[in-house]
């Protein structure tokens, strides 16, 4: 019986060149080897980057180069990759993390015997310059029911039904979570999601990223989302914009800013008696940390 084919889709912009060196390798070098790795170009100016990318699909057909006319946005990017694409499943990677060696392998048995049409992975961030830093282990069961409440998907571990995408219509094109926003729909659509219980990709915390320097914004914009996940469908780039200027939006944006610092300081009580209750912040915050710790309870995930 014949391998599948998975397509592997990505989009760089200006990533430097030895991180993208180190991406791009950690895809043509995995232990599953029916590839096709299709690379977008959202930046046409970038001539040294795409003169890097030109030598490695000189020495390796699987690499699939297209450079945009102009800068489109990531999920564009992904959207047109996703229409190129001729395997039977698609692996998101970004530009400037690193996959693991067993990665696409992996995912795939993981995805076949758990009979999932989407799946994650653990990963462990790493910082600028390479050094390991903190592991991310997602929820490995009950993902449909906890995805309601945050997005426990991280985005470049991907691994997806190439018809789940399809039938999706790919990526609602949003300035701010995206990726999120996909897995809601999914959820809605009713495919099944989950997470591989193993550290398959190096995530890079860049200090220039777009998650960091726009944290506040995501967070606020994704837990709006999670309050109306049963209308997700119309959400679009108008409706956040139009939430982010009212003042409820400007009130959640307030809310979440509290409720990372509650969060922080809670992580202390929870792993001694899960309590919350001197959490000295006002009774919003206490109460959305609460519900988030019982939930977690509930689903029995901690």
């Amino acid at each position: 019986m014949s391998k599948p084919l998975i397509s592997v889709i990505m989009s760089c912009y200006n990533e430097r060149l030895n991180v993208l060196s180190q991406a791009v390798e950690s895809i043509l070098n995995q232990t599953y080897e029916m590839l096709q790795f299709i690379i977008i170009v959202d930046n046409p100016d970038n001539n040294g980057l795409i003169n890097v990318l030109r030598k490695y699909s000189e020495k390796d057909s699987r690499i699939e180069i297209h450079i945009n006319k102009k800068n489109i946005g990531l999920a564009a990017s992904l959207n047109k990759a996703i229409d190129l694409a001729k395997g039977e499943y698609i692996a998101r990677m970004d530009a400037d993390d690193i996959s693991l060696l067993y990665r696409l392998e992996e995912q795939l048995y993981y995805l076949q015997s758990k009979k999932l049409d989407i799946t994650g992975s653990w990963y462990q961030y790493i910082s600028d310059d390479g050094v390991k830093m903190r592991v991310i282990k997602e929820p490995a069961t009950n993902v449909e029911k906890i995805v309601k409440y945050y997005c426990c998907v991280g985005h470049p571990t991907y691994f997806v039904k190439a018809e789940c995408y399809r039938k999706l219509g790919g990526y609602t094109d949003l300035q701010e979570c995206e990726d999120y926003h996909f897995l809601l729909r999914a959820r809605k659509a009713g495919f099944r999601i989950g997470n591989y219980p193993k550290i398959c990709l190096y995530y890079r915390l860049s200090a220039e990223g777009k998650c960091r320097k726009n944290a506040e914004t995501i967070e606020t914009i994704a837990w709006m989302m999670s309050r109306k996940c049963d209308e997700i469908n119309s959400i679009n780039n108008n409706t956040i914009l139009s939430y982010l200027n009212s003042i409820d939006g400007k009130n959640d944006k307030r809310k979440v800013e509290e409720y990372k610092i509650a969060s922080r300081l809670s992580s202390v009580f929870i792993k001694i008696s899960k309590c919350i209750a001197l959490l000295p912040f006002n009774s919003y915050a206490r109460y959305i940390a609460k519900n988030k710790i019982v939930k977690m309870i509930e689903l029995g995930i901690m």
